[in-house]
């Protein structure tokens, strides 16, 4: 395998025999600290940066060994950045946790706005640990439970999926130390995508007929399949539907109450209007019915308008998932071959009717979002527009 080749990297004099894999992944990490600093970091400067050389007074191979004493064995160049790696994913984890509980915290303070005029939950911030844990729950039922019973309608067994395929995922989970049981599912539309979410006992990665139809006419190559297959094991990597479902946790509920609120402040308000001007409404209750009506439709329409400006809060929150599981499909194949899935998929998206498109179901869990989306829409979107993302991986790639 391509990823077993030896790479020799010289650094100051130092030569580091590394892994064509090891070596992309380094790259792919010069890259983002790069954007950071605003400069193109050559290695020496990546790794001062990382290391702090200058600052222990020590080159990378004295550090190398210094890590090596500490751990009693003699490390490899691979098994010393892999450390790196896994301390790196581990401040990348604990990073997006505390932004998604900041998240959930903002969207629950928004949300609870309307009820501050009225003086209702003045000191609803002394419970915001009971909420948490509320939204916690029900992220666990949505993403876990309710959700994959819904996509059972949608996504079938995979059991005659291509033994190369079946190989890809094998090959990206135990890279990824993904242990779960990781199936195959298929989707009869002709759409070219894929998508994932996990349940209490495996994770499932759901591809439509249209991509493996590209992949059998040679259109989509393995490459490319695999890159695609990278970014739906990201997601399940980094949890991203629980974590998804927990930012829009209090959203979904404000939407469900508000629609209810409307329907039946409606309903109330016609029945108290004909029997408010109908009948003789001697008790006046008519009168009662059509004020309780307004109330229930004005809660309703506030529940929903602020529910609305949460979602744009939680939405680029998810678009900032799709460009993380960019990055781990680039780690796992090639940023050039994730800019090649992308861009195929595009191309092949827009050979459908945008009415087709529209109206697949759970389109919000695709890796593509649908398309002809205005400027508005995409305050709404799941998927950051295709350019961005493409743009971003090139520049990564022009680091390999």
């Amino acid at each position: 395998m391509v990823e077993d080749k030896t790479n020799t990297l010289e650094v100051n004099g130092i030569i580091l025999d590394i892994d064509h894999g090891t070596l992309r992944r380094l790259n792919i990490l010069r890259a983002e600290y790069s954007e950071k600093k605003k400069i193109k970091l050559e290695w020496p400067a990546f790794f001062n940066v990382i290391y702090k050389l200058d600052k222990k007074n020590k080159n990378i191979d004295e550090v190398r060994k210094e890590v090596s004493a500490k751990r009693n064995t003699d490390l490899t160049w691979n098994q010393f950045f892999n450390i790196l790696f896994g301390k790196i994913e581990l401040i990348r984890t604990i990073i997006i946790w505390s932004y998604t509980i900041l998240l959930f915290v903002l969207i629950t303070i928004v949300l609870l706005l309307p009820f501050y005029s009225f003086g209702v939950f003045n000191q609803a911030y002394l419970i915001i640990p009971l909420f948490v844990v509320i939204g916690l729950i029900l992220a666990f039922l949505s993403a876990f439970i309710i959700g994959p019973l819904s996509l059972r309608k949608i996504c079938k067994p995979y059991h005659d999926a291509p033994k190369e395929i079946q190989d890809i995922i094998s090959e990206i989970t135990q890279k990824l130390g993904i242990t779960k049981k990781t199936e195959l599912m298929i989707d009869e539309s002709p759409e070219v995508n894929a998508m994932t979410w996990s349940t209490l006992s495996s994770h499932k990665i759901c591809v439509t007929k249209g991509l493996m139809d590209a992949y059998r006419n040679n259109v989509i190559s393995i490459d490319e399949i695999k890159s695609i297959f990278g970014h739906e094991c990201g997601h399940i990597v980094h949890r991203d539907v629980f974590k998804m479902e927990f930012v829009r946790s209090w959203i979904s509920i404000f939407k469900r109450v508000g629609t209810h609120a409307i329907f039946i402040g409606g309903v109330f308000l016609s029945a108290g209007g004909v029997k408010h001007t109908v009948s003789h409404d001697d008790d006046n209750s008519g009168l009662f019915f059509m004020i309780a009506g307004f109330i229930l439709l004005f809660i309703g329409l506030i529940m929903r308008i602020f529910a609305k400006i949460a979602d744009i809060i939680a939405f680029n929150y998810s678009r900032n998932q799709e460009f993380e599981a960019d990055r781990v499909g680039a780690e796992i194949t090639d940023p050039i071959l994730m800019v090649q899935s992308l861009n195929k998929i595009e191309t092949l998206g827009n050979q459908l009717v945008a009415k087709q498109i529209a109206a697949l179901p759970w389109s919000e869990r695709w890796q593509i979002a649908p398309k002809n989306e205005s400027s508005i829409d995409r305050l709404f979107s799941t998927h950051p527009p295709i350019p961005k993302r493409v743009g971003r991986l090139e520049k990564v790639a022009s680091y390999l």
